[in-house]
């Protein structure tokens, strides 16, 4: 049995403070294992890492695990001193290096994008590209033999069974304060996604296929946060929640069947979603739906690989309004295809939308290993020697960044439920944390529908009266 410390070094709180789940997962791969594991997070500590730096010094453990969930932003218009994930964590382990010589193993979301660059920047000893729960426990018991070991272990080479997820090993002060800041903590039903959109890294960090939970294991999950710790609400982690085949219907009968005292969140795809699967969700406890519409235009639309059209955006959205759902949209402007009239198209579409808030961004965030970074390369709009871990953001040679952004931005101007650019959106939640709101937030700007309902009048008929 080793002595593992696992550090979680995210420090951003947009669009609210995230339980780290992917800690929590690994730190139970560890525990049923039989190692001794200690949690810490840098968030919930206030970005504070001296209280983490006098416990390694104090007992060193067998290795530090560093937990990275972001590469950066991905908002291509961030005004602001934008927290990158890896520029936290390399100085988090520049700190740690001057108290403890225990060895270091970065791995996270963030890290397995790129994972060898990862390492290097962050001058890590070693690295897990992928699922932490699958391999980390062999890892350290060959590390603690002082057996060689490389310096990335590629998990995705072995995907774990669901069936075999380990139980999250939860910290009772860290589930409090992310209860208190947020009000939201978060449970994983499925990983994977093979839908291969061109932007996403879903199927580069979990696979391309769905591989799900047992619904019976998911309700267990979420009741214990509810018995045990309070819980009253969950984010659904998974890539899309309604999978094309059906899956979700057995959970959501399995969550009816429970009584489950909880309201859930999650996200969604408009392909194949029925009404009647709305409502199913909302008898389950549905509380809101997250989008990932990503492009407002059917050639937008089809350029990004969504296996949808505009017709079905509006169809999930009407379903969504009918059952009183509060729904978001988050929209790239600028993506592959994108010209003059698209955008126009577009932004047509999105003023169609009934009841929802729409976020918007300028630019796509293109990851290495990604459709859209290969065709920002090939289209020569990113230096041919671009690194993988530079933050680079694909925007359609067909339209002008600038022209685009100022368009969206008047089409929206007076809206509360159409938010542009990305900060507006930050200072908004900002605010309305500091009257004392916690969870979701953007469900709280559908509270203002006359004045949303105004602007809207004064654009479509700009010489009347409102």
């Amino acid at each position: 049995m080793s002595q593992v410390t696992i550090i979680s070094t995210n420090l951003c709180v947009e669009p609210y403070p995230v339980y780290p789940l992917g800690m929590a997962l690994v730190s139970g791969a560890l525990a049923r294992a039989g190692h001794d594991v200690a949690q810490f997070d840098l968030l919930a500590l206030d970005g504070n890492a001296e209280p983490i730096l006098d416990a390694l010094q104090k007992t060193p453990p067998d290795a530090v695990c560093l937990s990275i969930r972001n590469m950066d932003n991905v908002d291509s218009l961030a005004t602001t001193d934008a927290v990158r994930g890896l520029d936290t964590a390399r100085g988090f382990i520049q700190q740690l290096r001057t108290v403890c010589s225990s060895p270091i193993i970065a791995g996270g979301a963030g890290f397995s994008v790129a994972p060898e660059a990862a390492r290097a920047f962050l001058q890590a000893d070693y690295g897990v590209a992928g699922e932490g729960e699958a391999v980390l426990p062999e890892l350290l018991d060959a590390l603690t033999a002082g057996n060689a070991i490389p310096e990335i272990t590629w998990a995705g080479k072995r995907p774990m069974p669901m069936d075999q997820m380990p139980e999250p090993l939860h910290a009772p002060g860290l589930l409090q304060y992310y209860r208190d800041a947020s009000g939201i903590l978060n449970v994983q039903t499925k990983r994977g996604c093979p839908m291969c959109c061109d932007y996403c890294t879903y199927p580069l960090l979990e696979g391309t296929r769905f591989r799900f939970r047992p619904p019976e294991a998911v309700v267990d999950e979420m009741q214990r946060l509810h018995q045990d710790h309070g819980v009253n609400t969950v984010f659904l982690t998974d890539s899309i929640f309604n999978d094309p085949s059906g899956q979700f219907r057995l959970l959501m009968e399995a969550m009816i069947r429970a009584e489950i005292p909880m309201r859930w969140i999650a996200y969604f795809t408009p392909f194949g979603l029925q009404a009647e699967d709305v409502l199913l969700c909302k008898r389950a406890g549905l509380q809101a739906a997250e989008l990932g519409v990503d492009a407002a235009s059917d050639a937008t639309l089809a350029a990004l690989g969504k296996a949808f059209a505009w017709q079905d955006v509006m169809r999930a959205a009407d379903a969504f309004a009918r059952a009183e759902v509060p729904c978001a949209h988050f929209i790239m402007f600028g993506g592959p295809g994108e010209n003059a009239a698209t955008l126009e198209e577009g932004l047509n579409n999105v003023q169609r939308l009934p009841r929802s808030v729409v976020f918007a961004f300028s630019g796509i965030r293109a990851f290495p290993g990604t459709a859209v970074h290969a065709r920002g390369m090939a289209e020569g709009l990113f230096p041919a020697d671009a690194a993988p871990l530079d933050s680079l953001y694909y925007v359609s040679p067909q339209i002008d960044k600038a022209a685009m952004e100022q368009r969206i931005e008047s089409a929206w101007a007076g809206r509360y439920d159409r938010v542009f650019p990305p900060e507006a959106g930050t200072r908004m939640a900002n605010a309305l944390r500091a009257f004392g709101y916690k969870g979701l937030l953007w469900d709280k700007l559908l509270d203002y529908p006359d004045r949303n309902r105004r602007a809207a009048r004064r654009r479509a008929n700009p010489g009347g009266t409102s």
